[in-house]
């Protein structure tokens, strides 16, 4: 009854804990994740949680009762009882070495964990994306098909609003994509002569659809030929500028500028030429854990969508511009939805919200069975040391002194713990190698 009492008082301290840390996420920076506000305790795993506490009642509640019960308490106050008696009184000093052992394990795996965990947000904040993030402001805008039906409409709104924004005092550029932020699209392509001419052997690359500015608003540099401009219009060729990857994949040292791409615009072999303008500088724009991948960028003016992500380089603090630039958007169509103007590094932030929810969540773990760990240290060394209070003693009437009592229960301990570190350590390098070629794969 009182195991039951104390599961009891430690799981509801468990849902209360479970409940504040839910509120805490939620009024954090952490509430920028997917769907948060949705967060609450799941009733199934609540059930989990009470049944693991009733076994745990069961068996560290129960089993000391059920030994106690099959000695004579008669015998045990006498000090006699027979080799039973010994056998029983000497189980509790061999059952605790699972007990130290395990814990010892189980708490430097969960450090090793939190510590990798820590250390990969740590590297992946500190990865260059390719592209700058300070004074720029970004947005998505989705013209809607109602009003914005054409081609030469949509073409028409963004180049008017990019327009607008450069006018603005402490604005140096502007420029836009349909993919940066909004979410990547992917084309098949070949190179002539140099890859498969079959639709069903193209390659994949992400593909961008940008206007002219963008690359210097993002300070994506330029390694060969030229940026887009504003007469790169559907009257003339159709051209397109590619990453670095996608350069030394086909022509190696040499310069793709003036050679052709094809693009599969069906599933009947045919495909869209694109004459090569230049070539940029690699971005991890998909993801900052992602090495860079091929990409292929064409101008807006010549492919003409709905929507597209806004990016607006500042001489000043960016945020300080942001009303201006919701203005700029009212007054060309005081209906479009633009409320979630936002610097790029807010958004980068935003990104990394994941990883940094995990490495905070594992490293709360770790922090926390490190605690439970020391307290059930204390508790099984303590209650060993009572059970040994006739031992100890017999030991110093025989001459032992406290330092010799103190150094024997020191030493059977620390041996436990010690070999439950080496089967840890054991378990953190299995960890760590996993870890490693997870990174690498």
């Amino acid at each position: 009854m009182e195991s039951l009492v104390i599961a009891a008082c430690g799981g509801t301290v468990g849902l209360g804990v479970a409940g504040l840390g839910i509120r805490v996420v939620k009024l954090t920076s952490l509430a920028n994740l997917p769907r948060i506000g949705n967060a609450q305790i799941n009733l199934a795993m609540l059930a989990c949680a009470m049944a693991v506490s009733l076994v745990s009642v069961l068996i560290f509640g129960l089993l000391p009762v059920a030994l106690a019960s099959s000695l004579e308490p008669t015998a045990v106050l006498k000090g006699e009882g027979g080799s039973r008696s010994l056998r029983l009184a000497v189980r509790p000093r061999t059952g605790k070495a699972p007990l130290l052992a395990g814990e010892a394990s189980v708490v430097l795996i969960l450090l090793a964990g939190a510590a990798l965990t820590l250390r990969s947000l740590q590297l992946l904040v500190g990865i260059d994306p390719g592209y700058r993030s300070d004074h720029v402001l970004t947005f998505d805008l989705m013209l809607p098909d109602s009003r914005y039906s054409t081609s030469a409409e949509q073409a028409l709104f963004f180049h008017r609003l990019l327009s607008r924004l450069r006018e603005v005092p402490g604005v140096d550029a502007a420029g836009a994509s349909s993919a940066f932020t909004i979410g990547q699209e992917t084309t098949r392509f070949s190179v002539p002569g140099r890859s498969a001419a079959s639709v069903l052997d193209f390659l994949a690359a992400n593909l961008q659809i940008v206007t002219p500015e963008f690359f210097r608003t993002l300070g994506i540099r330029i390694l060969a030929g030229r940026e887009f401009i504003d007469t790169d219009t559907p009257s003339v060729e159709a051209i397109a500028i590619v990453n670095e990857v996608l350069a030394r994949q086909f022509w190696k040292n040499d310069s793709p500028v003036g050679h052709y791409i094809i693009t599969a615009t069906n599933g009947n072999g045919a495909g869209k030429p694109l004459k090569i303008v230049g070539v940029v500088s690699n971005t991890r724009d998909v993801s900052l854990a992602l090495a860079p991948q091929p990409e292929i960028y064409v101008p807006f003016a010549q492919n003409p969508v709905g929507g597209a992500a806004i990016f607006v380089h500042t001489t000043v603090a960016p945020s300080s511009l942001a009303a201006v630039v919701l203005t700029k958007i009212r007054a060309l169509d005081p209906e479009l939805p633009a409320d979630s103007i936002m610097t790029l590094r807010q958004f980068l932030s935003q990104s990394l919200a994941p990883p940094r929810t995990i490495a905070l969540l594992l490293g709360s773990f770790a922090a926390l069975a490190l605690l439970l760990a020391t307290g059930g240290v204390y508790g099984v060394v303590s209650h060993s040391a009572v059970q040994r209070t006739h031992e100890i003693g017999i030991r110093m009437a025989l001459g032992a002194s406290k330092a010799d009592i103190l150094s024997m229960l020191l030493w059977e301990n620390l041996r436990l713990i010690l070999a439950g570190i080496a089967t840890g350590s054991l378990g953190a390098f299995v960890l760590t190698a996993r870890s490693r070629a997870f990174s690498m794969a």
